[in-house]
């Protein structure tokens, strides 16, 4: 018997509780009866041996980051799922227990473009396990790959919508957005202020959850409302240098 892993098709000896790919819980399925085709082979054998063929997911963002870290899967693929409401409900309230807090890192790997893509994994893996020592939990939501029902146009008011979802199951303390503004969008206001810009540019939305202008007199809780800071870069250099400074803080 083997077990085979039905969001990304792994194959894991019996016994085996969890997929080291994709992080999904594992259940028992029939393993190929054949390993090898020959002349010998019979018309229900070749049946049987195709259709146990694994199939790669296309477009499953997990199979291109390399797993240089101790951080669980979950951490990177607990919104790539169908049950992500079930999942982050359980990571949140298991956090509460422990007295630690919850927050998203929110980034967009199509944006970043597929060199950069390993060096996001590597050094957003360190930085969880160092930030779990600290009391904080960390889940990427890669808008690129996620199973929150929106689909991704690159707007704001939708990515705004998406965390909207999952703020409602249960509300993550902090959000760290990683990539420029064409990777993961701001919001543009015309600025009706006394200085000379004509627009304002910001990422108050991710915050207030809320796309309105603060200049049509919106009060705004902020006390109730989520931290958010942002790595503006999709450059690799920049982008290890900003880890590096902010494991120092």
């Amino acid at each position: 018997m083997s077990i085979v892993c039905k969001y990304c098709k792994s194959i894991y000896p019996d016994g085996t509780a969890v997929c080291s790919l994709c992080g999904n819980k594992l259940s028992v399925t029939s393993a190929p009866t054949r390993t090898t085709l020959d002349k010998n082979t019979s018309k229900s054998e070749f049946f049987s041996f195709v259709s146990n063929i694994p199939v790669i997911a296309e477009n499953t963002q997990a199979n291109l980051y390399n797993r240089t870290s101790n951080t669980d899967d979950l951490h990177f693929s607990i919104f790539q799922k169908d049950n992500y409401k079930l999942n982050w409900s359980k990571v949140t309230k298991s956090a509460e227990n422990q007295n630690k807090r919850t927050g998203i890192i929110l980034t967009n790997t199509k944006g970043c473009g597929s060199s950069l893509i390993n060096t996001i994994r590597k050094k957003l893996s360190e930085y969880i396990d160092f930030k779990q020592k600290n009391g904080v939990d960390y889940y990427v939501l890669d808008l690129a790959n996620q199973a929150v029902k929106n689909i991704y146009t690159g707007e704001i008011q939708n990515s705004v919508d998406i965390i909207k979802k999952i703020y409602d199951i249960a509300n993550p303390e902090y959000i760290m957005i990683i990539g420029d503004f064409s990777t993961v969008p701001n919001i543009r206001w015309e600025n009706k202020s006394k200085d000379n810009d004509k627009y304002v540019f910001s990422d108050l939305p991710y915050i207030t959850l809320d796309t309105m202008s603060p200049f049509e007199d919106i009060l705004y809780d902020f006390d109730a409302k989520i931290k958010v800071g942002r790595i503006p870069t999709s450059a690799k250099s920049e982008f290890k240098e900003a880890f590096s400074y902010l494991k120092t803080l």
